[in-house]
Order: structure tokens, then C-alpha cells, then sequence
């Protein structure tokens, strides 16, 4: 039977955690309007605690059902069809709605093609402006993923890893005949629920989304937090990593950070092909920015005195902590070891940055998750 599946693909920071929350929440809401959320059951979402795509779960079940271990760019390729079809297995409705960030890998590509042949196909996915993407991906590597590079550095290799830049994923999707609805996440966020809920034509009465609109799920590091992290990695001071994370968490969360003239130049070079097929999507006052945005410029990036102090600090705990012939994590460090009721399957799930990251779960939270106060269990 042809169903109409639509696939939420998740672009970095675009809301995606938030609407994958709601989603997991309503799935009564959904159903009301003939659409299937598959894979998150009413306890699931009951409980609390799940905020991430309906797609990674059912990655994550069957690559353990197969006793595999895959990454992040490997896990959709590897399962999609499966995933796709358990999903139209398990769903009552015509309509099927499946969300994950792992389906902008542009190796998926080709089983979409294959999908629209026999299904209707639609795919909804928020875009930002170039430069907030690009620098969102930078930090958001830095933190879950140990990304070393300095933001400059990290712009310049773009054209070696433009898989990890989803701006130019999307485009290639809609260069290659696929139906893409684009929104626009800076036009859209102060009602991204309602918005969202219109582009896959749910009509919802306002009330019914309290709770949900306009709320943070994942706080990002200011471009000067994730710069001083890369400091510890290019120094050989990784283990103070996770120390520096847990006190950014403390934090409020993070003003909007100066954009660097010369790089916003580069990625608008990089990416100016990609951003013109977008835009002929994108209404006219969503479409992504083609000129200059007034900045700083590289030679001005300054660290203010509180930062430096904490670097001081975190560098000189480490120091005192750290076994004289080891540069790993000191003992006192791990001692603690894994809690007794951990579930290394519950914890990528309920940290689906680390699982796209394609870290192990153990290894996150021993060297990183404790301290940054990752949930390993659902409360």
C-alpha cells in the first residue's frame, strides 16, 4: 500500500531536540490528525527524558538486535530500509512521520530515490543563516566530539568535509529531484512548534502546545567557550576537557556571539551555490543572507578575564591530579567507575548528540558525562 511518509531531517541547531520532545509527547495529537509517530511507546514519552528522534531509536534497537556497532554516518545507511520498513509495519495511519538527524548523511541519498517509487515522500528539514550553522557544527563538534580545530581551521577544511555541513546536504537533496520543504529556523523559532506542526499539516489549537514553544533543550557553548576547550586539546590538556564543559552548564545560556568578517566571507564563498538552491524554496523573507554581516574581525577575538581565570584554574586542579608519568585522566578521576544501574543503550538515547557523535557510551560518560551531568537513566 503507497503511504505518505514524511521525513523530519534535523539540521544542527535548529530546534530539532525541542520538536523531537513534542513529537514524542503528542503522539496522541498526531493521531488525531491520521499521522504515526513510530517506535516511542506512551511510557517512553510518559516518563520524561526523551528527546530525541523516533530514527535513532529504532537505529540504535537494530543495530543491537545485530550486535553491531556502527557510527553516526554509518548507522543510516546501514538501516534505513529496515527502519522504514518496520515503520510502515507498525503504523496505523496513511501518514508517517519519522524524525532524526542521522537522515541528512547524504549516503541515504539514493534509498530515498528508491522510496519515492513506491511511497509519497516529502522531506521537512529548518535551515539558518550559513554562518550560524557552520559555527553551530563547529561547536557543537567541539563539545561532544573532541573536535581540535580552531573555528578558522575548522571552515578551511570544509571543502574536504563538506559531509559534515548540512547546508549543502539539503541542497543536494533538492538538486536531485526529492520534494524539500525549507524553513526558516531564525524566521520560525519564537513559534517553531506551530510552525513545524503546519508544515506537516497539523492544525493545533495554540493551548494545546504550552509547555513546548520557545523551550531549550540543549544549551550551546559560546564561540569563546568552545574556543578555550580546543585550547586544552591543542596544549595536550584534553582531560581538562570535561571540566571546563561542566562549569559552561553551570552557566546561563550563552550571548550571541560576534561574527568574524573574514570567515563569514569564507563559508558564503564555500557555500554560495548551496544557498541559492535553498533559496528558491525559502519565501522572500526567509531566504538565506547573500551579503556581508557586520562583524569583527579575526585580529579582535579577545577571551575575557572570567574565562581565562577558569582556564587558570581547571589547568592548575589537573596539574595536582594528575599522576606524574600519565597524561590520561587521573584515577581519582575514574575511580568512581560506572554506576550500577547504567544502560549504556538508555544513555545514547537519552544523549543523542553522543550517539551521533558514534562514541561509546561507556567511554563518554567515565571521561565526559559525569561531570557534564549527562541523564543515564530515565527519571
Amino acid at each position: 500500500m503507497r503511504k505518505d511518509l514524511i521525513f523530519h531531517i534535523g539540521l544542527p541547531k535548529t530546534g530539532s531536540t525541542a520538536i523531537q520532545a513534542f513529537l514524542a509527547r503528542n503522539i496522541g495529537l498526531l493521531g488525531e490528525h491520521g499521522i504515526s509517530y513510530p517506535f516511542i511507546t506512551e511510557e517512553m514519552a510518559s516518563s520524561g527524558g526523551i528527546s530525541e528522534g523516533n530514527a535513532l531509536h529504532e537505529f540504535v534497537r537494530l543495530a543491537k538486535q545485530e550486535g553491531i556497532a556502527t557510527s553516526y554516518e554509518d548507522r543510516a545507511p546501514t538501516f534505513f530500509a529496515r527502519m522504514v520498513e518496520n515503520a510502515i509495519e507498525q503504523s496505523e495511519h496513511q501518514t508517517i512521520l519519522i524524525s532524526g538527524e542521522e537522515l541528512s548523511a547524504l549516503t541515504v541519498l539514493d534509498h530515498f530515490r528508491e522510496l519515492s517509487k513506491h511511497h509519497r515522500v516529502r522531506i521537512v528539514a529548518y535551515v539558518r543563516d550559513p554562518y550560524d550553522i557552520v559555527c553551530s557544527s563547529w561547536k557543537q563538534q567541539v563539545k561532544v566530539s573532541g573536535e581540535s580545530r580552531s573555528f578558522p581551521e575548522f571552515v578551511h577544511d570544509m571543502g574536504r568535509y563538506t559531509g559534515r555541513v548540512s547546508i549543502n546536504r539539503l541542497a543536494e537533496f533538492v538538486r536531485s529531484g526529492l520534494d524539500v520543504t525549507a524553513l526558516s529556523y531564525d524566521s520560525c523559532k519564537s513559534r517553531l512548534i506551530e510552525s513545524f506542526l503546519g508544515a506537516i499539516g497539523v492544525r493545533a489549537p495554540l493551548e494545546r502546545l504550552s509547555g513546548f514553544v520557545g523551550q531549550t533543550h540543549n544549551r550551546s557553548l559560546s564561540f569563546e567557550e568552545a574556543s578555550l576547550v580546543v585550547m586544552t586539546y591543542k596544549c595536550g590538556e584534553s582531560d581538562c576537557a570535561p571540566h571546563l564543559l561542566a562549569s559552561f552548564q553551570k552557566r546561563a545560556a550563552p550571548f550571541v556571539d560576534s561574527v568574524i568578517s573574514e570567515i563569514d566571507e569564507q563559508i558564503r564563498s564555500k557555500l554560495r551555490d548551496d544557498i541559492e538552491t535553498l533559496n528558491a524554496l525559502l519565501e522572500p523573507d526567509q531566504r538565506l543572507r547573500v551579503v556581508p554581516r557586520k562583524g569583527i574581525s579575526l585580529s579582535d577575538l579577545a577571551i575575557s578575564h572570567e574565562n581565562v581565570g577558569l582556564l587558570l584554574k581547571v589547568l592548575s586542579d589537573a596539574v595536582v591530579k594528575r599522576p606524574a608519568s600519565d597524561d590520561r585522566p587521573s584515577q581519582e578521576w575514574l575511580e568512581l567507575g560506572l554506576p550500577d544501574d547504567f544502560d549504556a543503550e538508555r544513555y545514547l538515547l537519552l544523549n543523542p548528540d553522543v550517539a551521533r557523535a558514534g562514541l561509546g557510551a561507556e567511554y563518554h560518560y567515565l571521561n565526559h558525562g559525569r561531570w557534564e551531568s549527562r541523564v543515564y537513566k530515565r527519571v
